[in-house]
């Protein structure tokens, strides 16, 4: 059970202590969490109180969900790595710093996918995965700005003939001189996410293919992933990364950057992963 901070008192007249003072554990890591959540909760009075006294329920049961699943993940962690302890993670200040940031990242949405990233994050920099704290800052930012269908996009650009291959479909070839829009890829290998994208307005057909362009000019912006701008157009194509004339299969278009927020944002003992 997480419990709450032990708070320590002292009078300005009194003769400071020269005990050392308490070191803290994983518990006040959870409850500073729960502290910095309910921060984001304005409290109002008058106009807008009713709306945040209807919002503070499901916020703390959001809130007790992720922490409790973390907690558990964490500790599945103890019987798997060999000296990892649970308690230790309160010394180490980029835990922390990651589980306060992953912490209110998840307040903030009901996605699965996103959820499940910044745990992820948290149990590889639990782990050491990736010990640079400005990279660790930067890929929690991305998981916090990025939607659910970014996460599903990147996943897909980093080994797009195997998840063809595994809905056993052809994969698709790009041909020289032919360019293989970017769209038309994703709308075979993920047609749900292009009907999610439909407008509701009948007259509005674009509108999928606008999405997804916003979705390919985040990915590229961030240096995710490489794909190409066509010619006098604003759509972007998928690279052949080859000079032969024949046709090729379509190859992975992350970038080394790409790779490794993926396997930032992966469970790290996940058998695809690193």
């Amino acid at each position: 059970m997480i419990t709450s901070f032990i708070t320590l008192s002292m009078s300005i007249l009194d003769e400071p202590s020269r005990e050392p003072l308490p070191q803290p554990d994983f518990e006040d890591v959870a409850h500073a969490g729960r502290k910095a959540l309910v921060s984001m909760i304005p409290v109002l009075g008058g106009a807008g109180s009713e709306l945040v006294g209807l919002l503070s329920s499901p916020v703390a049961l959001r809130r007790d969900a992720w922490l409790e699943d973390l907690e558990r993940r964490l500790r599945d962690l103890e019987s798997k790595v060999t000296g990892f302890r649970l308690e230790d993670l309160a010394q180490n200040d980029q835990f922390v710093s990651a589980t306060l940031v992953a912490t209110q990242g998840a307040l903030k949405t009901h996605q699965k996918e996103k959820l499940d990233a910044f745990k992820n994050a948290v149990l590889n920099v639990a782990l050491g995965k990736d010990s640079n704290s400005d990279r660790q800052s930067q890929f929690l930012a991305l998981v916090d700005r990025f939607t659910a269908a970014h996460l599903t996009l990147l996943r897909f650009f980093q080994d797009p003939a195997g998840h063809f291959e595994r809905r056993r479909i052809p994969v698709p070839t790009v041909t020289i001189g032919t360019n293989l829009l970017a769209y038309q890829l994703v709308s075979a290998a993920l047609p749900e996410l292009r009907q999610q994208f439909q407008s509701p307005a009948e007259d509005r057909s674009a509108s999928a293919f606008q999405m997804f362009q916003v979705l390919f000019d985040d990915l590229t912006s961030a240096k995710l992933i490489a794909l190409q701008r066509a010619k006098d157009n604003e759509a972007w194509i998928v690279p052949r990364f080859t000079a032969q004339p024949i046709p090729y299969p379509v190859n992975p278009v992350t970038t080394h950057l790409g790779d490794d927020f993926l396997a930032f944002i992966t469970d790290p003992y996940m058998p695809s992963a690193e």
